[in-house]
């Protein structure tokens, strides 16, 4: 988990997932959930690694077309 305080620091950042990757833990991974927007940008940069695809082009072929 990340200890959090970053948002206005990522935000101004020239990389965000660089920014993200380079916040120190405060707990063991799996230990305790802490939600906070850098981990969302992150899954979100992975999957448009993965799928090849922008987030918007992912989710109106997989999650609004079935809609």
């Amino acid at each position: 988990m990340f200890n959090w305080n970053g948002w206005p620091n990522m935000i101004h950042s020239p990389n965000w997932v660089n920014y993200i990757l380079e916040r120190p833990l405060n707990t063991e991974p799996g230990e305790r959930m802490n939600y906070n927007s850098g981990c969302s940008h992150l899954l979100l940069s992975i999957l448009q690694k993965v799928s090849g695809m922008s987030a918007k082009d992912f989710a109106i072929t997989y999650l609004f077309s079935s809609l």
